[in-house]
């Protein structure tokens, strides 16, 4: 077996949306991957599935919002630099 360390410090309350929907999916599937009939944790696990893919889809969604407003402002500048070099090649 492999050495393991230790986190020291971190707290679920100090992971951001993204981070911790990553945590709960690796969590989960530790579980999934192990024997989980004999934790007696299959009904837990059953439920959770469900809400965690809920949970990622609107993480999904607000970063992509957040990311939307940049992409648009990049897209405008990039339309007038494409306008400007298609007008320059006309008038030469």
């Amino acid at each position: 077996m492999g050495s393991y360390q230790k986190a020291d410090g971190i707290t679920l309350s100090q992971l951001n949306n993204t981070e911790y929907t990553n945590f709960m999916n690796r969590v989960l599937t530790l579980l999934t991957a192990g024997s989980i009939s004999k934790l007696t944790v299959t009904n837990i696990v059953n439920s959770i599935k469900p809400k965690l893919v809920q949970m990622e889809d609107l993480v999904n969604r607000s970063t992509a919002n957040a990311e939307t407003k940049d992409l648009l402002k990049l897209d405008a500048e990039r339309d007038s630099y494409v306008s400007y070099l298609l007008a320059t090649v006309r008038a030469a």
